[in-house]
Order: structure tokens, then sequence, then C-alpha cells
């Protein structure tokens, strides 16, 4: 995750105006291709993804080095492993889905590494790719801008409940 990411976070959960004791989770998802024991086959072509979480209060987000956010999430990122997935994939298949209080929720994806430059839907390669709107108002995606080299395009979305 890049230091961009997390100052959108803190732009976003500072947007909020959450009280300082507020807990908050921030979820981002984790390739966990090479995380399977077996590994999966050669042929495979498919994503395999886990969301990984850190929860924290809203005053340590906002009053933390950057860095130390940083290692929170990595720290996160660390602990995904075969049985982690089996279970995760296990708790998709209940029927008792517990979801967070979407205000408290923040999903990052950073959508950087995408090869957006390479997309051509028969005309011709695109000029430039962006999300119209997030599919849920608790994502920030981070995406390559493909108008300006080495720029990155970002789309917060902040919900609003009264």
């Amino acid at each position: 995750m890049a230091d961009a990411d997390i100052l959108n976070i803190k732009a976003r959960v500072t947007a909020l105006k959450l009280h300082p004791d507020t807990k908050i989770c921030l979820q981002f998802p984790v390739d966990s291709r090479s995380r399977f024991h077996p590994p999966l086959g050669k042929n495979f072509s498919g994503n395999a993804i886990v969301l990984a979480s850190v929860s924290c209060l809203v005053r340590e987000l906002l009053e933390e080095p950057l860095n130390y956010t940083i290692q929170r999430i990595q720290a996160a990122k660390g602990v995904i492993t075969d049985e982690y997935i089996k279970l995760y994939a296990k708790a998709l298949e209940t029927s008792d889905k517990f979801l967070p209080s979407m205000r408290e929720l923040t999903i990052v994806t950073d959508w950087l590494k995408f090869p957006l430059h390479a997309l051509d839907f028969g005309w011709g390669r695109v000029s430039t790719a962006a999300l119209l709107a997030t599919p849920v108002p608790e994502t920030a995606f981070l995406m390559p801008n493909l108008e300006e080299s080495g720029g990155f395009l970002v789309r917060i979305g902040i919900c609003h409940i009264l």
C-alpha cells in the first residue's frame, strides 16, 4: 500500500468527522496466489484475493506517523496464510454474514498496477480510464492517470449518514 493510499484514508476519515475515540476498520485486498499450499497450477489465470484488515481508533490513524500505519498494514498482510485463506473462503460461504458499520469502514484498492493503458475495445487503445462512481461509498480507488505519465487518479467514496 502506497503513502498516497494512507493519505486518502486519512482524508476520508477526516471528512467524515468521526469522534477521535471511534474504532475504524481499514480493509484492503491481498493477492493470495503465492500463499496457497499446494500452489495454484501454472494454468490458473484468475484473481485470488482475500481482504485483510487493520483496526484502530480515529485518533491513532490521524496522529500516528505515516510509516507506522504502513507497518500495521504490512503486518496484516503478513498473516495471510493458506489456513487463513481457507477460513476466509469458509466464512464467505456461511449465511451468518457480519458486516461492520459502513461509516467506520474504508476499503482501499490499488489499481496502479492494472494494465489500463493496454485496454483496447476494438478501435485502438484507450486514452483514459476512470471509475464513474465507486461501487460502495466506503471504497477508495487509486488508478494510473493515462493522460499524465507517472500521475494517478483517486476516487474516494464518502457516505453521509445522518
